[in-house]
């Protein structure tokens, strides 16, 4: 990490070794409910690297912020404390605690996957961070008589104006069941992005104000499923010669309009 920036951090190698004892020489997930510096992720990605075995990681970690910590150590942890902020000001990254895991699973990843010993060993060292938070769904729930006239076009879109697509997309996989590890790649389409997870297994078009060509162009992809913003049809008609393009085009798909 270039300078001392954890307090008391765990040996990554024994953990390695109790992970292999609990896994029994089978593949797993481990989960780590207090990630703290990174070290079970570490203990993985050296576990993996070592025995040839292909196993997944979940680290959790409030954002806690490192100047309120500042504030509260005293001696050698004061300095260490110290390092971190000034690593992660350097980077232009928030001066959390779950800021500083991310950047030790990135680098220690890389590190392990440099010196990789098994060859059977898919070499995946990447990961998704996500923040809990509420749904981009906005709240459009109100009654006719608490509605003034102007409030209405407001209450057209079904998401938070925040929100980006691929704030969007991860929800859908979410309520669908589907695994938020798998692949996610965007490109753009005409003037439109689309975002393709899963190799094409779902493309998403979550622009406002689509038009025929990249619907068409999803829709001779032929994907198991797409997904479109309510908003983005400019009329029912709009949206009723989309679905008739897929039954066209892709009538096995599954047509979500969110």
């Amino acid at each position: 990490m270039g300078a001392q920036v954890f307090n008391n951090p765990k040996d990554h190698e024994v953990l390695s070794r109790l992970f292999e004892y609990v896994l029994g020489g089978k593949g797993g997930i481990v989960m780590d409910f207090f990630a703290g510096s990174g070290t079970t992720a570490e203990a993985v990605f050296e576990l993996c690297a070592r025995t040839g075995l292909n196993c997944s990681v979940i680290l959790v970690q409030l954002p806690e912020l490192l100047e309120d910590n500042f504030k509260a150590a005293t001696g050698s942890a004061k300095t260490t404390i110290q390092n971190a902020i000034k690593l992660l000001e350097d980077l232009d990254k928030p001066l959390t605690i779950a800021e500083l895991t991310k950047l030790r699973v990135q680098r220690a990843g890389a590190q392990v996957l440099a010196k990789r010993q098994a060859s059977d060993w898919n070499g995946d060292v990447g990961f998704r961070a996500f923040t809990v938070d509420t749904t981009n769904k906005a709240i459009v729930e109100t009654s006719p008589e608490a509605t003034e006239q102007q409030q209405l076009a407001g209450l057209i879109d079904t998401f938070k104006s925040e929100r980006s697509s691929i704030d969007i997309l991860f929800e859908a996989l979410l309520d669908s069941g589907l695994d938020v590890t798998s692949s996610v790649a965007s490109e753009t389409v005409g003037k439109h992005e689309v975002l393709d997870f899963d190799d094409g297994f779902m493309l998403a078009c979550l622009d406002d104000e689509i038009d025929d060509e990249v619907v068409r162009a999803i829709a001779m992809r032929k994907p198991a499923t797409a997904i479109f913003k309510d908003s983005g049809f400019g009329n029912d008609d709009e949206r009723i010669n989309a679905m008739q393009v897929f039954a066209l085009l892709a009538p096995d798909a599954v047509v979500k309009v969110l």
